[in-house]
C-alpha cells in the first residue's frame, strides 16, 4: 500500500509562543509542549477499497525554555481487523522549532482487501518522544459484485 505524506507550517513559532503566554501568565514551559493535536479522516469512517482516504491532522508545537524542539515526527499506524499493524509510515515535520503544522497522509486500500473494522492510529514525536497520539476506526467496504454500495448505519 503506498501512502503519501505531506506537511505545511500553518502558524509561526512566535504567534504559538504567544498564545501559550497569554494562557499560561506570561510563562513557557521548560521542556516543548504540545499545546493542540487533532485528527480527523475523510471522507469519513466508511470507505470501499480503492477508494482515497487521508488523515489529516493539526498541531502546535511550543518551544521549552530549557529544552528546545530538535525533531517533530508524526507516525500513521494502520492496523487491520485483528488489530495487528500491517503498516507503519513516519512522516518529519519540517522544523526544528514550535510553531502550528498542517499534516496528512493519504492511501487507498488496494482492493482484494477484507472488509470489516480497521484501527487508524497517528502518533506525534516530540524530540523522539510520543508527545501526543489520536487512534480512530475505518469501516472498509468491500464489493464483490462490482456495483457501487455502501452500508448505511441504522
Amino acid at each position: 500500500m503506498a501512502v503519501n505524506a505531506r506537511s505545511r507550517q500553518t502558524h509561526d513559532a512566535a504567534t504559538v509562543e504567544a498564545e501559550y503566554r497569554r494562557q499560561h501568565a506570561d510563562t513557557l514551559p521548560a521542556v516543548p509542549t504540545v499545546t493542540a493535536y487533532e485528527t480527523s479522516i475523510e471522507p469519513g469512517t466508511r470507505v470501499m477499497a480503492g477508494e482515497n482516504v487521508e488523515i489529516r491532522s493539526n498541531l502546535k508545537i511550543v518551544d521549552g525554555t530549557q529544552q528546545h524542539v530538535s525533531s517533530v515526527r508524526e507516525e500513521l499506524v494502520l492496523l487491520d481487523t485483528n488489530g495487528k499493524e500491517f503498516q507503519r509510515v513516519r512522516k518529519d515535520v519540517q522544523s526544528t522549532a514550535g510553531g502550528g503544522y498542517e499534516n496528512s497522509f493519504a492511501f487507498a486500500f488496494p482492493k482484494g482487501v477484507s472488509q470489516g473494522i480497521y484501527n487508524v492510529r497517528t502518533e506525534l514525536l516530540v524530540n523522539g518522544q510520543v508527545a501526543a497520539q489520536s487512534g480512530e476506526q475505518l469501516q472498509l467496504v468491500v464489493d464483490y459484485n462490482g456495483s457501487p454500495y455502501r452500508v448505511v448505519s441504522r
